[in-house]
């Protein structure tokens, strides 16, 4: 829906599995987020010059790096929903198993072997400016969940990504074939608004084994006359695509380049792509299953405990990958350890934070975000989203009095593997939702 130019109430977020490939845009699968916030976009920065000159003025900076990445906010959790960012920076996850028709268990673990997501998905953005952006290549690389009392409990989920551009998804306007290509890359044709005279065709010529030939043009109205240009199908690598004059599109820091998807691609199939992508009329998960503070619990060593407020941080480093050359990211990747963090605070209550404090005792630790829906065909079953950790060592600042009515404690906490028969891993989460099979989703 239009309104004013840039009014943030028209915002729209959703995310895709990268089913071809770290880093190839999708063109279905899309799932629309609820969110509260993002902080998703290209920062482009220059290179101050440290020249002397006789004008004592400070000469014009040159081009840098694009930096990329953000988060993303939600205001509650969704069992329907935040499954998306759980599974990618997880990666991993057990057989679901069906409760009843229509209520499913999920476990997802770095240490589950049955189901293995794929490692990246993209993100596109709306901000009702006209200029609907893809980010390709995302990982999540740290999500927190912070709680409180009569708070909704949120979270934050960290994104790191590839540049990103504007090309709409492509579509086949004439031929047979079965896959689609793909456009990366910033131009001057993406900044104006004249869409028919701005769009770029790209026409096959040929497929022999997997080499692609085709010729590329920009606008509706004018031929393929450039030359032929061959690119590799399936490859990982992206070709710079010349137009109908043999010129470059883009430029060398930031060209638009094309990559070929495994499949078939006929003789005289052409395909478009918009210079500008579109709004898109969202399906959002429903809004009313969400965890609520009311609902939820915490327990140690399986004892429900009194809490104030408190966070769960689980974080994978993962960063975009530039190179020498060009002002984007390459490609993104993860590498590392994974490190779980939570934090508890409450009024003082009892000597057990504080035994394990100074006694250096470990615990277990887990959190379950429940929704007041009921699912299934008895609806016995709630729409949840669990956290357990076996293994946890505190640290922290024993309690004191701090005023006369004031006597408050908290503890942080890092998770660690462990030998538990059940949860091994540092952290596992449990989500109970409606979906029978996120790999599929």
């Amino acid at each position: 829906m239009a309104g004013d130019f840039g009014d943030p109430a028209y915002g729209l977020l959703s995310w895709a599995w990268e089913v071809d490939g770290p880093g190839v845009p999708p063109v279905a699968g899309w799932h629309d987020l609820n969110f509260s916030g993002e902080t998703l976009s290209n920062n482009a920065t220059t290179l101050e010059r440290q020249n002397i000159t006789r004008a004592a003025m400070t000469p014009a900076p040159l081009d840098s790096k694009i930096e990329t990445g953000g988060d993303y906010k939600v205001d509650a959790m969704n069992p329907e929903q935040e499954w998306g960012a759980l599974a990618q920076i997880f990666g991993a996850a057990k057989d679901p198993v069906e409760f009843e028709t229509d209520a499913f268990r999920h476990k997802l673990s770095r240490l589950e072997t049955d189901i293995t997501f794929d490692p990246t998905f993209a993100i596109r953005a709306w901000r009702n400016d006209g200029m609907g952006q893809l980010l390709p290549g995302c990982r999540v690389n740290q999500i927190q969940i912070a709680w409180s009392e009569r708070q909704l409990v949120g979270a934050t989920i960290g994104v790191v990504n590839m540049l990103g551009d504007y090309w709409d998804t492509p579509t086949r306007t004439t031929g047979t074939g079965t896959v689609l290509p793909r456009l990366l890359g910033l131009s001057d044709l993406n900044f104006d608004p004249s869409a028919t005279t701005k769009n770029i065709h790209i026409k096959i010529i040929s497929q022999t084994g997997t080499a692609v030939t085709f010729k590329a043009k920009v606008g509706d109205a004018t031929t393929y006359d450039g030359a032929d240009q061959v690119a590799t199908k399936g490859s990982t690598t992206w070709f710079w695509v010349r137009d109908e004059s043999d010129v470059l599109l883009g430029t060398r820091g930031i060209p638009v380049e094309i990559l070929f998807p495994t499949g078939t691609y006929v003789a005289a199939d052409e395909f478009k792509f918009l210079n500008r992508r579109g709004e898109w009329v969202p399906s959002f998960p429903d809004d009313t299953i969400v965890c609520l503070e009311v609902y939820s619990s915490i327990y140690i060593n399986g004892v429900e405990i009194e809490v104030e407020t408190g966070g769960l941080t689980i974080a994978k480093p993962a960063e975009p990958k530039f190179g020498f050359g060009r002002r984007g990211p390459r490609r993104t990747r993860s590498r590392g350890q994974q490190t779980v963090k939570w934090t508890i605070g409450r009024e003082y209550l009892d000597l057990a934070f504080r035994k394990r404090l100074e006694l250096g005792t470990s615990f277990r630790a887990e959190l379950q975000l429940r929704s007041k829906v009921g699912i299934g065909t008895t609806g016995d079953f709630q729409q949840s989203i669990g956290f357990v950790s076996p293994l946890c060592r505190a640290s922290g600042k024993t309690a004191s009095v701090e005023s006369k009515t004031a006597a408050n404690e908290s503890i942080e906490a890092t998770a660690h593997p462990s030998d538990d028969a059940t949860d091994p891993a540092d952290i596992s989460c449990y989500i109970i939702n409606s979906i029978p099979d996120l790999e599929a989703a």
